[in-house]
């Protein structure tokens, strides 16, 4: 099980890096400055500065849209890990809500008993050890979810600056609307999607059983 969730955090991660070298790779192909030499002499040709950014616009257009292949490329990679390992994401995050119910039960319960402390130390680590794995995989998507945002806020920036009709805007109007169509998120084959919102769904359910187990044994005693 801890192997499964390093490699899934693993590879996580490394759609994580993807993302970043796509937004840098974009944000340096829009702020690429074109150099226009308009003084010239000794009879050297003139070159309408206009012809220069025209064929600079094209240029960017067509690396934008490479861009865009390669955004859908990282998506699709992203839907085989939500379908592939996602039943074995399943298992985990209801073993950790199972283990994070029981594990504080008995730790509360030996604590109002003045029990071993070796017994108290060891089901602390455990209720830490369970929480790391929760937050490990949690906190490693919803970063890559947050970088994957950053890329549509950055191409929306840039487009609100393009007010004339060009094949960048075009480009940038199309890989926008890729953007917004096919969003990156994890989720576990449909059941759930793992994110930080989650947190308070898995904490919420835990307090519950926790009350509902310490009173039925109060009760009972």
């Amino acid at each position: 099980m801890l192997g499964q969730i390093l490699l899934f955090c693993h590879t996580i991660y490394f759609v994580q890096l993807r993302l970043v070298a796509l937004r840098e790779y974009f944000m340096d192909v829009i702020q690429d400055k074109i150099v226009v030499v308009t003084d010239f002499k000794n009879g050297e040709m003139k070159i309408c500065p206009y012809v220069l950014a025209s064929r600079s616009n094209l240029n960017k257009a067509n690396s934008i849209l490479e861009i865009a292949k390669s955004q859908k490329r990282i998506y699709d990679i992203c839907e085989i890990i939500n379908s592939t390992p996602g039943f074995g994401i399943v298992i985990i995050m209801f073993s950790v809500l199972l283990h994070l119910t029981v594990t504080p039960y008995f730790l509360l319960t030996e604590i109002q008993k003045g029990g071993s402390t070796l017994f108290i130390v060891l089901q602390s680590c455990w209720v830490f050890v369970h929480c790391l794995k929760f937050y490990a995989i949690i906190d490693r998507c919803d970063v890559c979810q947050n970088e994957a945002d950053k890329i549509l806020d950055s191409v929306q920036r840039v487009l609100a600056d393009y007010a004339e009709e060009s094949p960048l805007k075009s480009a940038l109007i199309r890989f926008a609307m890729q953007l917004s169509q096919c969003q990156i998120r994890f989720n576990t084959s449909g059941l759930f999607a793992l994110d930080r919102s989650i947190f308070t769904s898995f904490v919420a359910a835990i307090t519950t059983y926790l009350v509902v187990l310490i009173q039925m044994n109060n009760y009972q005693n």
